[in-house]
């Protein structure tokens, strides 16, 4: 989640930028208000984060990326709290080989521009 907050937040004047350019973008922006309202109150990020556009960004075009690092990642299938979520072996503790690229920036103004290309018309 870190790239999304570091570098694909939309604040509320990128975000009214976004939202004048068609129809789509106004959608786009308007189903985010209770992502917004999350962040605010719970994660603190100004606006809210696009976490979705951003991997879809690095898909895209990966020279998109800034800092990236390869580890040992896990998702948990079991039952529980923890259903789904990623372990990211960051310290090497499980003595198992990276089988994952994690991206860790992003290049902002190029996510910026790539989001405005794809909600204009």
């Amino acid at each position: 989640w870190d790239v999304s907050w570091q570098d694909a937040a939309i604040d509320d004047a990128l975000a009214a930028q976004l939202r004048s350019l068609s129809p789509l973008a106004e959608f786009a922006i308007d189903i985010q208000r209770n992502v917004r309202k999350f962040c605010e109150e719970v994660t603190h990020v100004p606006g809210f984060d696009f976490p979705d556009p951003i991997a879809m960004c690095v898909a895209i075009d990966d020279s998109i990326v800034t800092s990236e690092v390869d580890h040992y990642v896990e998702v948990i299938l079991g039952d529980g709290h923890a259903r789904g979520q990623t372990m990211v072996d960051t310290l090497g503790v499980l003595g198992k080989p990276a089988n994952t690229r994690v991206v860790l920036r992003a290049d902002q103004a190029r996510f910026h521009a790539m989001l405005r290309a794809a909600l204009r018309p």
